[in-house]
């Protein structure tokens, strides 16, 4: 299974200002496997690789936190043996800003 060039947005408006995560090209692939014997539901996902591209999250006209690439590579799960496991974890071209209470200046 493969979904490529997706872009995802996601608004959390408990927040104020609401909080807005975005990430421009979403890549997911993964092997799935799934089987019904009797009562017991087997599930396993193999392969599988996660990419989040230009990820941004923003807080209305502030952009404190930016990715160039988020992702993981060679991850599986298995739903009767409950286990998960990730090959690979990454995060790259990274931007933190921060900001002072008190007077308001960037100290990035």
């Amino acid at each position: 299974m493969l979904f490529d060039q997706v872009a995802i947005s996601a608004v959390d408006e408990t927040a104020s200002p609401p909080l807005m995560l975005n990430a421009a090209k979403v890549r997911l692939q993964l092997q799935v496997a799934a089987e019904q014997a009797g009562a017991s539901f087997q599930l396993k996902l193999s392969q599988a690789a996660l990419s989040l591209a230009d990820l941004t999250i923003a807080s209305g006209a502030q952009t404190p936190f930016k990715l160039a690439q988020l992702g993981f590579t060679d991850g599986s799960f298995d739903l009767a043996a409950r286990q998960a496991g990730v090959g690979r974890l990454y995060a790259e071209g990274g931007q933190l800003q921060l900001v002072r209470e008190r007077d308001e200046r960037s100290i990035s």
